[in-house]
């Protein structure tokens, strides 16, 4: 998972536009990987926070939307490894106000209002911050 998530980082950090492309296709190939049993680790939070900011970068907010949303029903699955963050919703709510859509305001608050429901379903400390 680690050289996973290393690659996917990479992504997140590149200059070129399609980065975010090439890192769901980097991510949908882990995910095969797992299923067939050719690496046993599942995406973890750090996996999944990678996509996630491959996709907000470069201003694809629906796309990051899209992974925070399969983290979050990855980890209600049963992989406790994917357990979404602050960072996860953060790089997101970001990602929307940056968007300079007419839905951005609205979607960076309802992503808000999603951490909070979160913080209270899984009684774990995920919570507005600062950052937030």
């Amino acid at each position: 998972v680690f050289l996973w998530s290393t690659l996917l980082d990479a992504c997140s950090k590149s200059k070129n536009p399609d980065a975010w492309k090439v890192a769901e296709n980097l991510f949908a190939a882990m995910q095969k990987s797992h299923k067939n049993g050719i690496l046993k680790d599942p995406p973890n939070t750090i996996t999944y926070n990678s996509i996630i900011n491959a996709c907000a970068k470069p201003k694809q907010p629906q796309r990051a939307e899209l992974w925070l949303r399969e983290m979050y029903k990855d980890y209600k699955k049963g992989n406790v490894a994917a357990q979404p963050n602050e960072k996860s919703f953060s790089a997101v709510i970001d990602a929307w106000a940056k968007s300079e859509t007419e839905e951005g305001a609205e979607r960076s608050e309802k992503i808000l209002n999603d951490m909070i429901i979160y913080a209270k379903e899984t009684e774990l400390p995920v919570k507005p911050d600062a950052v937030s």
